[in-house]
């Protein structure tokens, strides 16, 4: 899946699939995986692109080729800066 948004950085965006597997595995939503690409590439707009091309890429082959059929999932919560 990787190869086809860039054969050179199949193997970095590799992770990036797994990511968006994860994330709908997990159901956390979209925007909150964007928010953290774009943390974590900081400004480099090419690089949050193809991240987040790659996690939607992952989140579309859970979709369309498994079951969730656990009762797990993320839930946001409110920061508390007391605790760690």
């Amino acid at each position: 899946m990787a190869r086809e948004l860039n054969p050179k950085l199949a193997k970095m965006v590799s992770n990036m699939v797994y990511v968006g597997i994860m994330a709908e595995m997990l159901e956390i939503p979209q925007n909150i995986v964007e928010e953290a690409i774009s943390k974590q590439f900081n400004g480099k707009e090419k690089a949050i692109e193809i991240n987040s091309k790659a996690s939607i890429m992952g989140r579309k082959h859970f979709k369309d080729n498994c079951e969730k059929k656990d009762a797990y999932y993320v839930e946001a919560r409110d920061k508390d800066n007391n605790r760690f």
